[in-house]
């Protein structure tokens, strides 16, 4: 359920001019400070619905998002539990000279190299009761035969000889001295394994399990287990909305309507020439996600006892509407909106977590 709403009012996340987040300074709902631009007071006609402010002096290297989306209302600090998410969609910069929020600068993905990516739109959400992080590895168990070990040996040799090339190019003395070490040492191994060729042999042949059963042993396959890389991290959140007013229903349709359409990609003209419509599709838009939390000091950042979540896609999302049964309020020109509906949500990071990326934080 979503927290009580005797919340505060936040601003949309800023950066200075060099790539580092600003806080941002709470203002009670009450304030007599609030600026029309912030989305005003109760019956201003603006609740739901941020505008973010450009500050020049401050961000010459960002783009706000023109607009944010926030459920509940005055989303913040509630009984002091001051958490929620913030959900950045973003596009990726494609235009020399124009600013842009840039992405790690040791970004090792293809997607994400070399590139900037703008805000076009935030989500702040309450935060769900848990969150969730995993970390996986894939590992996969094959069989190893006697001719995989003969030959294992042989190549570190061959590699060896290579590196000591590469190395000693002007010592060819040396190099030739490595290389017949190399050769005499992986000989040594191979012999070594000639009495496990007749016993794999031995399996093959006719009455080979007859054989070993009358010596009391048998030759099995040797196994290993064999690192193949990292998975990559999803996160999944639901979210349930319970509009209290029109402008409530008005901004939950906006917040469903904004990530299905960040999420799905459109035709477009082929990538050369123009052509049929049909086969060509664009990338859908990407997300950043953070968890903030409101501080003694009435100030939002970025909660960093918990998990970042580097730059994803959307890859699932969906929408339930009603609960026990079906309810809705007084109809309008839109139609009679639900009075209960959930929505959940599916990301996968486009970067895998490696130590590195642990270590700040990931």
């Amino acid at each position: 359920m979503p927290p009580p709403r005797n919340l505060i009012k936040f601003t949309p996340r800023s950066f200075d001019a060099d790539e580092n987040e600003t806080t941002t300074k709470i203002e009670p709902r009450n304030s007599t400070s609030k600026s029309s631009g912030r989305g005003g007071g109760g019956g201003s006609g603006n609740e739901g619905i941020v505008q973010a402010q450009s500050t020049p002096t401050k961000i010459p290297k960002r783009i706000n998002s023109p607009e944010m989306l926030e459920y509940p209302r005055d989303i913040g600090r509630s009984s002091g539990q001051g958490h929620y998410m913030i959900f950045d969609i973003l596009k990726f910069n494609s235009s020399k000279g124009t600013t842009g929020k840039n992405i790690r600068s040791n970004a090792k993905s293809n997607a994400l190299k070399n590139k900037t990516k703008i805000v076009i739109k935030q989500i702040a959400l309450y935060m769900p009761a848990a969150v969730d992080v995993a970390y996986g590895l894939k590992y996969n168990e094959d069989t190893t035969s006697v001719l995989d070990e003969g030959a294992a040996p042989l190549i570190d040799a061959a590699l060896n000889a290579g590196q000591a090339l590469l190395q000693n190019t002007t010592d060819m003395a040396g190099v030739a001295a490595q290389v017949k070490k190399a050769g005499v040492d992986a000989s040594g191994k191979v012999e070594g394994l000639a009495g496990d060729v007749a016993n794999a042999l031995r399996n093959k042949v006719v009455g080979a399990k007859l054989s070993q059963q009358n010596k009391g042993k048998v030759t099995i396959d040797k196994k290993e287990l064999f690192f193949e890389g990292v998975k990559r991290r999803t996160f999944s959140y639901t979210f349930s909305f319970i509009p209290v007013s029109q402008k409530d229903s008005t901004t939950i349709f906006e917040i469903i309507e904004s990530f299905k359409m960040a999420m799905l990609p459109n035709y477009t003209e082929g990538l050369i020439f123009k052509g049929s419509e049909s086969r060509t599709l664009t990338i859908p838009d990407i997300f950043d996600i953070k968890y903030m939390h409101i501080g003694q000091n009435g100030q939002a950042a970025e909660n960093r006892y918990l998990n970042k979540v580097s730059t994803c896609y959307l890859t699932d999302m969906s929408v339930k509407y009603g609960d026990d049964r079906y309810t809705t309020y007084t109809p309008d020109d839109k139609g009679a909106p639900p009075q209960n509906s959930s929505m959940t949500l599916q990301f996968t990071e486009i970067e895998i977590v490696t130590r590195d990326a642990a270590q700040e934080g990931f």
